[in-house]
């Protein structure tokens, strides 16, 4: 009878620890749920990260199309300083000349000989007819 029992005990231990790691129908639905949930979510993210990808892409092309755009007015600003700085640097030129020629008349002028003492109307006219100046003269370059 011992032996019985505790054959009874032994099978009923062995029965216990095999049922045991068996899963009930219930268990195995609430599981496959779980997978088509992590599945779906999965997906889900799959394209938002395909979504960001691209848009992330679109906006490194319209970087690299701004930064070509800037590159351009950026030389094109510089062109344009070239040549102000080449027109200022002739405009001085110029006028460095148009003073050396004003000079050369004030010398001239100076080395004509005061008037004597006469009416404002005579001086006038001499002053004139002593220096004239001729205005092509003056702004020839």
């Amino acid at each position: 009878m011992r032996k019985r029992t505790l054959t009874y005990i032994a099978v009923a231990t062995l029965a216990a620890l095999l049922l045991s790691g068996c899963a009930t129908r219930g268990e195995i639905k609430r599981f496959q749920q779980q997978m088509d949930y992590l599945v779906q979510s999965n997906a889900k993210q799959q394209q938002q990260l395909e979504r960001l990808d691209s848009l992330l892409a679109e906006q490194q092309e319209t970087l690299r199309q701004m930064k070509a755009t800037q590159d351009y007015n950026l030389q094109m600003l510089i062109e344009e300083m070239k040549i102000v700085e080449n027109l200022l640097s002739e405009s001085g030129y110029q006028v460095s000349e148009l003073r050396e020629k004003l000079a050369a008349m004030e010398q001239e002028l100076a080395s004509v000989p005061p008037a004597t003492q006469k009416s404002v109307s005579d001086t006038a006219e001499t002053s004139s007819a002593q220096a004239a100046v001729n205005p092509k003269k003056l702004f020839e370059t």
